[in-house]
């Protein structure tokens, strides 16, 4: 029961989200993108986690019933919990996975020190509409976290 407490606890961690910017027909304002009906989530929403075994959030951009041509998040996460797995090798920094929602990505960072992940993703000449994976997120628990 401890492990399934504690992997509830660094699934909680991952999942909380700050902000979200949609972007309708050209550039908007933060304050009218939150006035937009899409949203990011993750998937899964829950599940057991084993401590000190990799596992995988995927990050969903819904644009409900808007259409969106660039989106960003930034993902909180504690690093005394968790540590991202970097997806891209051949990059310096760590990085996530980008998804396929958008055509290009940009500001894919992790900051492992303050506990930040960013991600940009924009299309030019073409707008998404409906739910995509945004960015897929791949990190390990650290053993012994309660």
């Amino acid at each position: 029961m401890k492990n399934h407490k504690s992997s509830k606890k660094v699934l909680s961690v991952i999942i909380a989200f700050i902000v979200i910017s949609f972007a309708q027909n050209g550039l908007i304002s933060k304050a009218q993108a939150l006035t937009l009906d899409g949203k990011f989530y993750f998937t899964p929403q829950s599940g057991i986690l084993l401590i000190g075994c990799e596992s995988t959030v995927n990050i969903q951009v819904s644009t409900g019933s808007n259409y969106s041509n660039a989106a960003n998040i930034i993902v909180n996460y504690n690093p005394q919990e968790i540590e991202i797995i970097d997806s891209d090798p051949y990059t310096s920094g760590i990085q996530i996975l980008p998804g396929s929602a958008y055509s290009n990505y940009a500001d894919n960072v992790v900051d492992t020190t303050n506990g930040k992940i960013r991600l940009t993703g924009f299309s030019v000449g073409s707008n998404l509409s409906g739910t995509k994976t945004f960015g897929i997120i791949k990190f390990k628990s650290f053993p012994g976290i309660q």
